[in-house]
């Protein structure tokens, strides 16, 4: 069968339900129709009788069709090539899945578009846990196409067998992806901080005078290839900074 995107009806109990109350409509039309003489108008889709009596007659026959008569009936056409007797030869009765589609595309309103279908590359590359746990459940399971399946509560297990190991696989991606983002994250912020601190010790290094331009490369560099001296630079006051450069061109430390 087909999904319908749009509409929030299940096949249990909403679609079923549905099709049980559209068959007993079928077969009281279907008793007061031929022998008792009642017809059938295929332009208004109505009860066509030629009395009052003869509806009553009918009716004693059938009292379920006495609130049926001044109703009209647009799916009876369906419901005859989806209920008909008969389908028992197999003459006349359309496939019960077109004839049932056909039916709720009537009934429900539907979107023509639906959504593009996700490819597996698509959600991440074909190397990802999600991508090889959703790969394995798609091929391990049986396809719905070529094995038959007891309605009821065996294709309910079957469902949620299918989709428990892909939301497994999905939280676990997720955990995944934001363990790597926040790595990547803090990389990040590290080498923007450190980029930062470049620029201010050369602003400061600068600014120092009586400094030749090749000292003050060499201060720079000595300064910023270093954690623990960049740390300890910009722990100092301005006039200490100044000092441990000097001591460091100087070679006394």
């Amino acid at each position: 069968m087909k999904v319908f995107l749009t509409t929030d009806l299940r096949a249990q109990p909403q679609i079923s339900s549905k099709m049980h109350v559209r068959k007993k409509q079928y077969n009281t039309l279907y008793v007061i129709f031929g022998p008792l003489g009642v017809g059938w108008n295929s332009t208004t889709k109505m009860i066509d009788t030629d009395s009052d009596e003869q509806w009553e007659a009918a009716c004693k026959t059938e009292p379920k069709a006495r609130a049926m008569r001044w109703k009209s009936w647009p799916y009876y056409d369906s419901w005859c090539e989806i209920f008909g007797k008969d389908r028992a030869n197999g003459n006349g009765a359309e496939d019960f899945h077109d004839a049932f589609v056909g039916v709720i595309h009537k009934e429900i309103e539907i979107q023509p578009q639906s959504p593009p279908a996700t490819n597996l590359e698509d959600i991440d590359t074909p190397d990802s846990p999600l991508a090889e746990e959703v790969a394995t459940i798609l091929v391990c399971e049986p396809s719905s196409s070529t094995t038959t399946k007891p309605a009821g509560k065996g294709k309910h297990k079957l469902s949620k067998g299918i989709v428990g190991p892909i939301m497994e696989g999905i939280n676990n991606f997720t955990e995944k992806t934001n363990s790597r983002l926040g790595d990547i994250i803090g990389k990040m912020g590290h080498e923007h901080e450190l980029t930062r601190k470049c620029k201010s010790v050369c602003h400061i290094v600068n600014e120092i005078p009586d400094l030749t331009l090749d000292e003050k490369l060499v201060a720079t560099n000595m300064i910023v290839k270093n954690k623990q001296v960049l740390a300890m630079f910009f722990s100092l006051p301005q006039e200490a900074k100044v000092g441990q450069v000097r001591l460091m061109l100087a070679g006394k430390i």
